[in-house]
């Protein structure tokens, strides 16, 4: 049972994952553990999409505190958010707040697409202001399908995490230039991303991904495959 009290410590989860946020949040973190307080919330209302990246950010936060023995609970969460949890089983392990709005518990079917195939093309080098161009891009295309909203977030997710793995580990050449072909059917909505990366094949030495193994062994990558499946 959480228990709020008028000294908790709120830190608000960044946006954006660059380094420099990534830091900072984390003296954040250190200097509200260093005050011992009963509690940390980490202030949720910044996230759009989630990413693995930001799962990253959230589990790290949760071991430190159980680490430190504070408990830690998410607050302004999103349906994103509980969404994200929800597919990687974590959502179990994070004490929340409730969220706005309904269907984070079940997923009807997607809305099928009329006859006609549609296709959306996107050219963009993997930066952060042409990656949110180009999701705005896709999220305008899902509209205009008429997807259920179930069917849309998980393909905006699905979508904004290859992409950002992309910016991150693709080890793209300084001029490149990725492909995104969109192509919707009456049955299907198939994604291809080309770029000039190197080779990755993501079913090599993939295991299934277990919540309390990740506890014991204190994972803190390797859930963007988990949530892109």
């Amino acid at each position: 049972m959480w228990v709020k009290t008028k000294n908790d410590h709120i830190i608000l989860v960044p946006r954006e994952l660059t380094d420099q946020a990534i830091e900072a949040f984390e003296d954040a973190l250190n200097r509200a553990i260093g005050a011992a307080p009963p509690a940390i919330e980490l202030d949720c209302s910044a996230l759009g999409l989630v990413s693995s990246s930001h799962v990253n950010v959230l589990w790290t936060a949760r071991q430190t505190c159980d680490d430190a023995g504070i408990p830690m609970r998410l607050v302004n969460t999103t349906e994103r958010l509980i969404r994200t949890l929800k597919v990687l089983d974590l959502d179990i392990f994070f004490e929340t707040d409730e969220v706005k709005g309904e269907g984070c518990d079940e997923t009807p079917p997607p809305t099928p697409c009329d006859t006609e195939d549609r296709l959306l093309e996107i050219r963009l080098k993997p930066v952060n202001e042409e990656i949110i161009e180009a999701l705005a891009s896709f999220r305008q295309f899902l509209k205009d399908l008429n997807l259920n909203p179930f069917c849309a977030l998980e393909l905006e997710t699905v979508f904004y995490e290859v992409i950002t793995n992309i910016r991150q580990h693709g080890q793209t050449k300084p001029d490149v230039v990725v492909k995104i072909d969109a192509v919707a059917g009456p049955e299907a909505i198939e994604l291809t991303f080309t770029d000039n990366g190197g080779a990755f094949n993501p079913s090599e030495n993939l295991r299934q991904f277990d919540p309390e193994n990740a506890i014991r062994e204190g994972q803190k990558h390797g859930f963007g495959l988990t949530m892109i499946a």
